[in-house]
């Protein structure tokens, strides 16, 4: 018998802008790492002087043997 062991952790993020004009972002993903995360939302934009809150969920595949337990996640801003 096979036991599923569920691995999904959920962290939520808190950016600030503290520029004085509005930040366009952009998240993009590792090579490897297309299925590990989900970020919600994924692009968008963050007004002056405010926070915005994400929300980054991993999710390895617990049943590859190849399996990845980290990669990079980065944000890209412009104004």
């Amino acid at each position: 018998m096979f036991m599923q062991i569920e691995m999904t952790t959920t962290e939520n993020l808190k950016v600030q802008n503290t520029g004085n004009a509005k930040a366009y972002y952009r998240w993009t993903k590792g090579p490897d790492s297309q299925n590990l995360f989900k970020i919600l939302p994924e692009n968008g934009s963050i007004e002056p002087n405010s926070f915005f809150d994400f929300s980054i969920t991993y999710s390895p595949n617990q049943l590859s043997s190849g399996r990845v337990d980290e990669d990079k996640l980065i944000m890209k801003v412009s104004c």
